[in-house]
């Protein structure tokens, strides 16, 4: 986990709860000066928030200039597919621990994340 001053920790407070039902945790709707730009999409990478920005701003909830919405774009591409592949790699292991007759259950990765938005990364 990274460190955050208390108005980035506001910043990513309130873009964690968009989307989320009966939230009262308004979002900051941007745009962003390039070196919140630069502090604000490390963040939100570290803590795996890219996907719900990109959300909030296909959505228009947060409003970015042209080159922070490009790079938003990469890096949730990125992010999206090896999110993929991690779960690609669950399933497999999932299967060989069943056929083996082993007990087990996922507690965190990728897939926990559908347990709170109904479209992560969407």
């Amino acid at each position: 986990m990274t460190t955050v001053d208390v108005s980035q920790e506001h910043l990513l407070l309130g873009l964690a709860a968009y989307g989320l039902a009966g939230s009262v945790v308004e979002t900051y709707p941007g745009p962003f000066a390039p070196d919140e730009w630069f502090h604000f999409v490390r963040a939100c990478d570290a803590h795996g928030l890219l996907g719900v920005l990109a959300h909030a701003v296909d959505r228009g909830g947060v409003v970015l200039r042209d080159e922070q919405a490009e790079e938003l774009a990469v890096r949730e591409r990125e992010a999206a597919g090896l999110a993929l592949l991690v779960e690609q790699r669950i399933v497999r292991v999932s299967s060989l621990l069943s056929a083996a007759g082993v007990a087990h259950r996922l507690v965190d990765g990728p897939a926990r994340a559908r347990l709170g938005y109904r479209q992560p990364g969407t």
